[in-house]
């Protein structure tokens, strides 16, 4: 079977029409419009996992990160002449309707900064129930103490917030782990004759049989005074990731160049897909309503999701769908009117 071709919607005005039919099963989409408008054509309960990368606040345009002498407009405006209010306001009729069409099962990741993250999550606990709130997730995008971070008045501001919900008290998890670092692989001392190498921890209250156990298993280690305390190896060792997240470059690194579109605010795919792995199932339907350069989607696309991706910005959509079209085999993505 051929892989279905991306759909562009591109709706004229402000977005599209609410009563316009938007599926969120079969062909995988990018639409272009107004958020608000979409979720509002969307039925209840059709998407299982939402990640967004809305405004910042930042108070200014976006222009391309790559040197792009023939573009004189930015890709965004990320000003708000009613500044917070405002910013909360609008946020809020579109995360409304976002929980509306979550399945009873699903869950959001909202990703922000220090400028909103402690006001929108205020607002999430009253729409999604505070009883739902998982996890402030914290990813550190770059090396402090580059640039005028090394001389400024403050600490450096490197870490990006990802405020993450279930609907309800059933939500889709696993857990990650990462390989261990060199410092958490120094405490590994001791060596088999066989060179496998172990570290040891106080043996506690386990029963006589399970120690029997364990000794058959070539788990308990003796000590020169007889002393018995548990073996655990270093192949058999992984770091379980937590909600500080520093073992993802952003952009600000060579390591991740490779990967970068020039779309600012770009997030990289390892982000991504970290999220989709732990709260997402193969055939689940992902959306993002702010999709930029269509990292949710790509991911989505590479993980066997179904995906819907959202921007009001064409210059967005054109960059999301070019990228896109090779994932799924498509020359050219097909577009809508």
């Amino acid at each position: 079977m051929e892989p279905a071709p991306i759909v562009v919607e591109v709706q004229p005005g402000t977005g599209v029409k609410p009563n316009a039919k938007v599926s969120p099963s079969g062909t995988n989409r990018l639409i272009q419009g107004d958020c608000l408008a979409v979720l509002q054509a969307l039925p209840a309960g059709c998407i299982d996992l939402i990640y967004i990368d809305p405004p910042f606040l930042t108070g200014r345009q976006h222009y391309s990160t790559r040197a792009d002498p023939g573009r004189a407009e930015p890709y965004f405006d990320d000003r708000w002449p009613g500044g917070i209010a405002a910013y909360l306001e609008w946020f809020e009729a579109r995360l409304a309707e976002m929980r509306r069409v979550l399945a009873g099962t699903g869950s959001i990741y909202i990703h922000l900064d220090w400028r909103t993250s402690h006001y929108v999550k205020c607002m999430c606990d009253r729409l999604f129930g505070y009883d739902n709130f998982r996890n402030e997730l914290f990813w550190r995008r770059d090396v402090a103490g580059k640039g005028a971070k090394r001389t400024s008045r403050q600490w450096p501001r490197n870490v990006d917030s990802i405020l993450f919900y279930s609907k309800s008290d059933q939500w889709t998890f696993r857990q990650a782990y990462v390989a261990l670092d060199a410092r958490q692989q120094k405490v590994y001392r001791y060596t088999q004759p066989d060179g496998r190498r172990f570290k040891t921890v106080m043996l506690g209250d386990y029963s006589a049989a399970s120690i029997e156990r364990m000794e058959a298993e070539d788990l308990i280690y003796v000590s020169k005074s007889g002393k018995r305390y548990k073996k655990y190896y270093l192949d058999e060792a992984m770091s379980t990731v937590d909600t500080i997240w520093s073992d993802i470059p952003g952009f600000g690194t060579r390591t991740a160049a490779r990967e970068r579109l020039g779309y600012p605010t770009q997030k990289p795919e390892a982000l991504l897909r970290r999220i989709l792995e732990a709260s997402s199932n193969v055939g689940d339907v992902v959306a993002d309503f702010f999709c930029g350069s269509g990292t949710t989607c790509a991911v989505a696309q590479a993980l066997g999701r179904s995906w819907i991706g959202v921007d009001v910005s064409s210059d967005a959509i054109a960059v999301a769908a070019k990228r896109l079209a090779p994932a799924i085999g498509a020359r050219h993505p097909r577009q809508e009117r």
